[in-house]
This record gives structure tokens, C-alpha cells and sequence, in this order.
């Protein structure tokens, strides 16, 4: 279990903008589902599933999860730059937005294409689900976050996600996110491509 850190940015309507940084709550893979996909789908697989998990549990965490967010609060309008009008207007009631980037950096990641190199293309692919599954519970627990620690403190309450790609949310704007929220001076995400970031998870 690792607590993320989290460094947030609050735009105000002039373009003024305030930062500060925090140790958030922490989190930590659940590799129940991961055990269950793979005892149903295939069950020779079970024993890597639970190699990873004893792996991670001893020492993976420890050298290969860097939990970190970049949390910016901007206004209605300053948002509507970025995302456009279309995806705004869908909720009248959106009066700010959080742009959300998190990431476990570049560490897992480096050791999967390690592992697979080295032709223990199971393991490595297995390393990389944990990824995929650390990404997800911190997903969870920051939107808890960002629920009791800005939204509620200002009488706001989370009400949509939009995710860049889905749901008619331009992939392009990805580009802009990165650019306003400074995420690689603040948590070493940078573009990779058009349309995406790096490290990808």
C-alpha cells in the first residue's frame, strides 16, 4: 500500500493560478479479478498470476509503483478552451472542472519490456495487468478525493467524467491537459505521439 502524491492547481477567473502539493490517500492492487479471469479463462496461467502477486507483495510495490497526481480546478470557461463547448453543454449544472492525470511512472513499465526481452513474455505481460489494475484503484480513490477535498469544501459535488476518445470527448484534446496541467514538470507525464502520453500508465 503506497499513499499517491498528489500536486493540485486551482485557475482562477483571471488565469491566476495556485498550486500545492500533498500526500493523498493511499492504494494499493487488488488482484482478486485478475485471479478469477485467469482461473476461469485459463487455468495453467494461476500459478504466474500468483508468482506476480508474491513478486509484488515482496518487492515489485516497493520498487516499481511511484503513485502520483496532477489535479487542476478550473472555471466553466477556461475548461470549455480545452474541451470544447459541445462536451460541456451536455450538463448545465457543470460549474468547474478537475483535469485528472495520474500515473505509477515509468518503472513497471521498463521492467515488463525487460521481462519480455529476456523471452518471459508471460510474466512480463502479467506485470503489466498489475499496472492496468494499480491505475484503477487509484482512479477510484482520487475521485474520492477530489470529492471530499474540492468539491464538497466549495458546496460542489462530482457529477460527470469525460475521458478523452469516449463518449464524443475529442482524443486530441489530450495535447491541452498535458499542456495546462504542467504534468511533466509536475509528475514526469509527457506526449508521446498526437494522442498520447508516457509513460501509458
Amino acid at each position: 500500500m503506497k499513499k499517491i502524491r498528489i500536486f493540485f492547481s486551482s485557475i482562477d477567473p483571471c488565469g491566476s493560478e495556485v498550486s500545492r502539493q500533498c500526500d493523498g490517500p493511499e492504494t494499493q492492487v487488488d488482484f482478486s479479478q485478475m485471479e478469477i479471469h485467469y482461473k476461469n479463462a485459463n487455468p495453467n496461467v494461476l500459478q504466474r498470476v500468483q508468482e506476480i502477486r508474491t513478486y509484488w507483495e515482496t518487492e515489485g510495490e516497493r520498487l516499481l509503483f511511484t503513485p502520483k497526481a496532477r489535479i487542476t480546478l478550473m472555471q466553466r470557461k477556461t475548461a470549455v478552451q480545452i474541451c470544447g463547448q459541445d462536451i460541456l453543454d451536455r450538463d448545465e449544472r457543470i460549474e468547474r472542472v478537475a483535469a485528472l492525470v495520474w500515473s505509477i511512472g515509468d518503472a513497471l513499465e521498463i521492467k515488463s519490456v525487460e521481462w519480455m526481452q529476456q523471452k518471459k513474455n508471460m510474466k512480463g505481460l502479467l506485470l503489466d495487468v498489475t499496472g492496468s489494475l494499480c491505475l484503477y484503484a487509484m482512479h477510484s480513490t482520487l475521485l474520492d478525493w477530489i470529492e471530499k477535498h474540492i468539491a464538497s469544501p466549495i458546496g460542489l459535488s462530482a457529477i460527470e467524467e469525460y475521458y478523452p476518445g469516449v463518449d464524443g470527448c475529442n482524443s486530441g484534446i489530450i495535447g491541452k491537459i498535458q499542456e495546462i496541467c504542467k504534468t511533466e514538470q509536475w509528475i514526469g507525464v509527457r506526449p508521446y505521439g498526437a494522442r498520447m502520453l508516457y509513460p501509458k500508465q
